[in-house]
């Protein structure tokens, strides 16, 4: 007995030098911010080097000196309790993997004037906000912002940092910076379990643009067969339809009827996810006027734009064609990932630029890197077929090989 309470009173001791610690960082961090000396908020209430002690935990801290150094901090102490006792990380991560933008901009809209969060705490948050949004430019300003300051990050926003900035990558299709990030974090440490799973939803999106079923199946398996699995029903069901995807890639079997028993089952919240990777299915197998009949006339993403477009592409109708044609000339194409290079070029196609135009921008598109297998099945047997009329069997041999 006397054995367990020893144990009981050092898991006891050591949850409260945590959090001691954690609101020692928190002030060090307030402190620089509002760009004030170790002299001045010190003074009449210890010395300097107590403070900087304190800051530095490096000694037990009585609840008074926290409630004096955070007045000086024009900070009340247990508004400060309060708000670090809520795990807001876990909770935006929770919201970004379900796609939860309401949300994620409430929270922020809520936290960017709150003083009991540091202003590196607020630009993680916003770049939660701006990734969720597609607004890149936003996000690439913020994370040279962050990477400024990122000596200060604490273990936890360092994790959090490096996916995000992964996730940037996905975004603007540099799938060669997505694999780097990836494999930085591959050996992290993860005290926080849904940053763990976000992690582990960044390796699948890897494995599924490059085709990797194997690995995919792997890591899936670790997503679904955690104890947070039930919270991430949005990532769990993108998996169920990417490796749906994979396994249609290989045509080893009709995979209707599991795309069927998955429509069944999905939330309804998620059935753009159905919707697009249905029609992905549908174009590995080169039903392309299944995809016309089901997007066209729709008011459609970047992602079913594209699908679309290479449908039309195949189905070779000159109405059906100017229609497409018509419509994404007026549709605003944000610059980020494949999806903008494949509808630049299909707009290129439709309006009947030369070979020679065609040949150097489907190059440059294939050399990216980061095109979806299916999506390159198809383009490639394009470039091939344009370098063949072109007489530019080089090229032909150097993907080949390649």
């Amino acid at each position: 007995m006397k054995k367990l309470n020893k144990t009981l009173e050092e898991k006891y001791n050591n949850l409260v030098k945590e959090e001691s610690n954690k609101l020692a960082k928190f002030l060090k961090r307030r402190r620089l911010e509002l760009g004030l000396t170790l002299e001045s908020v010190s003074e009449g209430i210890c010395s300097t080097s107590y403070l900087s002690k304190i800051e530095n935990c490096q000694v037990e801290v009585d609840a008074t000196y926290f409630s004096l150094l955070f007045e000086k901090l024009e900070l009340n102490y247990e508004k400060v309790l309060e708000s670090r006792n809520v795990p807001i990380y876990q909770e935006i991560i929770k919201a970004y993997l379900n796609n939860d933008k309401e949300f994620i901009k409430n929270k922020v809209n809520l936290l960017v004037d709150d003083k009991t969060y540091c202003e590196t705490e607020i630009e993680l948050l916003v770049l939660f906000y701006s990734l969720m949004e597609n607004h890149l430019k936003e996000a690439k300003n913020t994370i040279k912002k962050i990477e400024m300051i990122r000596n200060t990050l604490l273990d936890e926003e360092l994790q959090i940092f490096a996916y995000l900035t992964t996730e940037y990558y996905f975004k603007c299709g540099a799938i060669k910076q997505v694999a780097e990030g990836i494999g930085s974090l591959k050996y992290s440490n993860f005290d926080n379990e849904l940053l763990k799973i976000a992690y582990l939803n960044s390796l699948t999106n890897y494995y599924y643009i490059i085709g990797d079923g194997i690995n995919f199946h792997y890591y899936f398996q670790k997503i679904k067969n955690s104890d947070y699995s039930i919270v991430i029903p949005r990532v769990i069901e993108k998996c169920q339809l990417q490796e749906l995807c994979l396994r249609s890639k290989n045509a080893l079997e009709d995979m209707e009827e599991h795309f069927k028993l998955v429509k069944e089952t999905i939330n309804k919240s998620n059935y753009d996810l159905f919707e697009y990777y249905y029609n992905v299915h549908l174009i590995i197998h080169k039903k392309y006027e299944e995809v016309y009949n089901n997007l066209n006339g729709k008011e459609l993403g970047q992602e079913l734009m594209a699908l679309l477009g290479l449908a039309v592409d195949k189905i070779q109708n000159m109405s059906k064609s100017y229609e497409y044609l018509k419509v994404l000339r007026e549709y605003t194409v944000k610059n980020y990932g494949f999806y903008s290079r494949l509808l630049e070029y299909l707009k290129l196609k439709l309006e009947q630029y030369s070979y020679g135009h065609l040949f150097v921008y489907l190059k440059n598109v294939l050399t990216s890197n980061d095109l979806p297998v299916f999506i390159y099945n198809v383009l490639i047997k394009e470039f091939f077929y344009i370098a063949y009329e072109l007489g530019k069997y080089k090229e032909i041999v150097r993907f080949l090989n390649k």
